[in-house]
């Protein structure tokens, strides 16, 4: 997986191949379950979370459900102006370490979605 410092987080699914990276249409968005590889540059271990690695499902409604690797929660998304990603509900059980909370603040931060290969990468816009 090709990681820039610039990226926020990287998510794949090996369904969808791509070379350079482009916006992804509703239908390549909403058809996998796109699970994180990377979180600020740095490649995750499934070790870090109690219910393995987060992920992201988004639905072509504008919501998305996913989990934390912890805690499962329902949220929405926009793909307007600058992309933009809100959990919403969550369930509340407790999660040793600071990983779910490094990947909530991150999510909470996204302002652009681009496929790249066969990775989703959310970024800051920075």
């Amino acid at each position: 997986m090709f990681i820039c410092c610039l990226f926020l987080i990287a998510f794949s699914c090996d369904s969808i191949k791509k070379g350079a990276s482009a916006t992804p249409s509703i239908s390549e968005l909403t058809s996998n379950q796109w699970v994180l590889e990377a979180l600020n540059s740095t490649p995750v271990e499934e070790s870090e979370f109690v219910k393995g690695l987060p992920f992201l499902k988004f639905e072509s409604s504008g919501s998305l459900e996913g989990s934390t690797g912890c805690n499962s929660f329902m949220g929405t998304y926009s793909l307007a102006e600058s992309a933009k990603i809100v959990p919403g509900a969550m369930t509340k059980m407790y999660s040793q370490g600071n990983a779910e909370q490094e990947f909530l603040d991150a999510i909470s931060k996204v302002t652009d979605i681009r496929l790249s290969n066969s990775n989703l990468v959310l970024t800051d816009g920075s």
